[in-house]
């Protein structure tokens, strides 16, 4: 099997062998699916024991446990996402029996020494496939994970999804998307976007670089050669190369039937805020939908402000619409509703 050649640089190794030892010690454990040689991981954690108290048993039966699925961006690890998830326990215990954060194989997660999925069909049908079997009431996704979670919740509300039909599943309850890809508004801005990724793959990561955190954090100076290598790894050429028009999401925003949410970064360059309107716009009518803007915040929230992102994460999970209007609120976020 073909080993990327960005395993081979100590930092992301360091990461991999992070990731393996502090998800187990957080109460995680790995799962992995197979498709032929290539792997999807999911770490699962127990919120909840069964009902008669078994340790790490899922409470109710697997059918009917309620799951949160977590699923990151482009070339992202859910250690990312481990400091918000940790503030989000109470909540998540009291809503859910399970959190599950997928982690995509070759990317800088536990998975980093496996092939990467070398076509967006190979990785949509692998992970749709996962999704269908886990049934979640709620998708949590960020950048590409959001444009991957929109897709798959359009083809539940348009029956294409789940392939083996439940009488009590149709769909998640809801779905939040973090800075999400794959709508863009306007003809200008999809040109752009498009060559933007294509001088990545001719040019390299130096493209990209500027637009992955509103401010980049000191670390990232440490680790941004190794992303670059990432990049330019040929199964990732392959994969940014193998993306269709039929692959944006557009026309299935108005088949989505889950409650909706969009947390953006205000100061997102990659997918800017000014998209949420193409996405409130094409969603159904009845669609209950509204976008949340974090002031001073780019495209990687998780990392950038993750104590607000929790607060906000935690106010959406719960319902909580009220609190996030209240006037104390717009210091750090403004709540944008649909027309």
């Amino acid at each position: 099997m073909k080993q990327p050649r960005l395993f081979s640089k100590p930092l992301l190794r360091s990461v991999h062998w992070t990731v393996h030892r502090l998800l187990p010690l957080a109460g995680y454990r790995l799962e992995i699916r197979r498709s032929g040689e290539l792997k999807l991981g999911l770490w699962r954690k127990t919120l909840r024991k069964g009902e008669k108290g078994q340790k790490g048993a899922v409470r109710g039966s697997a059918a009917s446990a309620r799951r949160l699925v977590l699923i990151p961006g482009f070339g992202d690890t859910p250690l990312s996402w481990l400091g918000v998830m940790a503030l989000l326990q109470p909540m998540l215990r009291s809503r859910f029996d399970e959190l599950v954060l997928v982690d995509f194989p070759g990317f800088t997660g536990g998975l980093a020494r496996e092939r990467s999925f070398h076509s967006m069909d190979l990785l949509r049908e692998k992970l749709f496939d996962s999704l269908d079997s886990l049934r979640p009431r709620m998708i949590v996704g960020h950048s590409l994970g959001g444009w991957l979670a929109s897709a798959y919740v359009g083809l539940c509300g348009a029956g294409e999804r789940p392939r083996i039909k439940h009488r009590s599943y149709s769909g998640p309850e809801t779905l939040i998307l973090a800075d999400p890809s794959g709508v863009f508004g306007t003809e200008s801005f999809r040109v752009e976007w498009e060559g933007r990724f294509r001088l990545v793959i001719e040019e390299g990561f130096h493209h990209l670089r500027p637009h992955v955190f509103g401010r980049e954090p000191f670390w990232f100076k440490y680790l941004h050669e190794e992303i670059a290598r990432f990049t330019q790894d040929e199964d990732i050429v392959a994969f940014m190369q193998s993306v269709r028009d039929e692959h944006w999401v557009e026309k299935l925003l108005p088949s989505i039937r889950s409650k909706v949410w969009l947390l953006w970064g205000e100061k997102d360059t990659l997918t800017p805020a000014e998209l949420a309107p193409a996405w409130l716009e094409k969603l159904a009518p009845e669609t209950d939908a509204r976008v949340v803007l974090l002031k001073g915040v780019g495209h990687s929230p998780q990392l950038e402000r993750p104590g607000l992102t929790a607060a906000v994460l935690s106010q959406m999970i719960g319902g909580a619409k009220g609190v996030l209007r209240h006037r104390a609120a717009g210091r750090w976020l403004t709540v944008v509703e649909r027309a």
